[in-house]
């Protein structure tokens, strides 16, 4: 199944650079548009990094920045073991900036699967991730973000009760992001090398954030990436939702979310919120 994605991404890496490399033609500033991004409220993802839900963005926050972050995740549809999963998800996420080319973020989630056909409930402590990203390029009005990085999925969960993997998995990414006008484009490709007995596979995330005021930003990704849960979510996944400024360090964010396939949940809905200390 995974082998038809190779296809998928390599055109997305073809096509998406041909889309935004357009924005050279813009007169507004680069530079300008992310100093004002920097000094309002960050939304981070779930895995701690800057950026939307999965997606990260290619760009690091100020040197110093540190932000603490949680949220809620319900996830529902005819996968995992009896065919009907239901799962309920609590991740707490700390991003902190080394260096203003060095982002680092961690994520623990407390889970709790419910399995109506066989009336089994599961809870406990998910798989914890640790991610790094390293910025190659900073945006600019000719050229798209560029960043590399890494995440480590520590087999921290319970795989008895279907909390995760129960192994560690190493995966490599790059992400790719510009912005314009007002609307931010971002994708993000990464190698898992799965522990266990799991095959190796490639997994990506496409995402745009257009803004709707100063304040509320409207959010759509394409995620074919595990995430709270290791174990099940692998399908393709569409998540719609909104993101906005509460105050000026505080940002809240929710999303609805409808599976593509027959390994993701039919459906999904989650909230986050982020405080940049």
């Amino acid at each position: 199944m995974k082998t038809a994605i190779f296809p998928r991404v390599a055109a997305l890496l073809i096509v998406f650079p041909l889309m935004l490399f357009p924005s050279a033609l813009l007169a507004q500033s680069v530079d300008s548009q992310a100093a004002a991004k920097s000094s309002g409220p960050v939304s981070v993802n779930l895995n701690g990094l800057d950026g939307l839900w999965v997606a990260t963005s290619a760009g690091t926050l100020p040197e110093g920045s540190f932000v603490v972050g949680g949220g809620f995740v319900f996830g529902n549809g005819k996968f995992g073991p009896g065919g009907g999963y239901s799962t309920y998800a609590v991740p707490v996420t700390v991003t902190y900036a080394f260096t203003d080319r060095i982002e680092g973020g961690a994520s623990a989630p407390v889970i709790m699967n419910v399995d109506p056909d066989v009336g089994a409930t599961q809870s406990g402590f998910g798989d914890v991730n640790l991610s790094i990203k390293y910025s190659l390029q900073a945006e600019t009005q000719t050229m798209p973000a560029y960043a590399v990085g890494a995440r480590l999925k520590l087999g921290t969960a319970s795989d008895a009760n279907g909390l995760g993997t129960g192994d560690t998995d190493l995966g490599l990414f790059a992400a790719l992001d510009q912005q314009i006008g007002g609307v931010h484009g971002y994708l993000n490709v990464e190698y898992a090398l799965r522990g266990g007995s799991l095959e190796n596979e490639v997994n990506y995330a496409l995402g745009l954030k257009i803004p709707y005021t100063d304040s509320v930003d409207f959010t759509v990704e394409l995620v074919d990436q595990g995430f709270i849960t290791s174990e099940y979510n692998f399908g393709d996944i569409l998540i719609g939702g909104a993101s906005f400024e509460m105050a000026p360090s505080v940002n809240f964010g929710f999303a609805v979310g409808l599976g593509l396939n027959d390994n993701s949940s039919d459906f999904l809905l989650g909230g986050k919120l982020s405080f940049s200390l």
